[in-house]
């Protein structure tokens, strides 16, 4: 395997900040840790976030029933564009955003081939919720046979069972993923310091 990596940031936003009922109290930590992941291994960093379905088109189906259950956060939004963005530290870090409205960025045509022209190896991923976004685009990750190493220290959610439930389900793929603390891949990926 070539040291090539490429570090993706799951939807850590505003709105996980200042959104009361998604509100995480680590992810200002989540976006730290992904941020000195990225300077430490001079790699690109792409951001993906979470869009109302509407913003895609979406108004009829399950993705427009999960909207109409969030219209607080369609409200607010209208008013507070920015609460979707990414947190400001990790924007500024950010090679590029992506936007999406399931869970899997993988479905978006344009990340898909971002990625697949990086050739990353391996895809280093990280974000919030670990137990539905995050394990949705390891399983788009592999499903595409790309190398995965998921961040476990930079990593949220509002369930703690869920989220050590999503760990244990990635724990069971090593020939696919693996599982490492922010440290071990920098130890394993950083590039040599001149």
């Amino acid at each position: 395997m070539g040291n090539r990596p490429l570090l993706v940031a799951v939807d850590v936003q505003q709105l996980y900040r200042d959104f009361a009922p998604w509100a995480l109290g680590d992810v200002e930590a989540v976006a730290n840790t992904i941020v000195g992941l990225a300077e430490a291994l001079r790699c690109p960093l792409l951001c993906t976030r979470t869009v109302l379905p509407s913003a895609h088109g979406v108004v009829t189906g399950p993705w427009h029933t999960y909207e109409e259950r969030w219209q607080p956060l369609a409200v607010r939004v209208a008013s507070e564009p920015g609460l979707l963005d990414p947190l400001p530290g990790l924007r500024r870090r950010c090679a590029r955003v992506f936007d999406k409205h399931t869970y899997s960025a993988f479905e978006d045509p344009a990340f898909d081939a971002h990625v697949r022209a990086y050739r990353p190896s391996p895809l280093l991923i990280a974000g919030v919720e670990a137990d539905i976004c995050v394990l949705a685009m390891v399983f788009g990750a592999c499903d595409r046979n790309h190398p995965v190493w998921v961040i476990t220290d930079a990593l949220s959610g509002p369930d703690a069972l869920a989220h050590r439930g999503a760990l244990a389900t990635l724990a069971r793929m090593p020939e696919q993923v693996r599982l490492v603390s922010a440290r071990e891949a920098e130890r394993a990926l950083a590039p040599e310091r001149s």
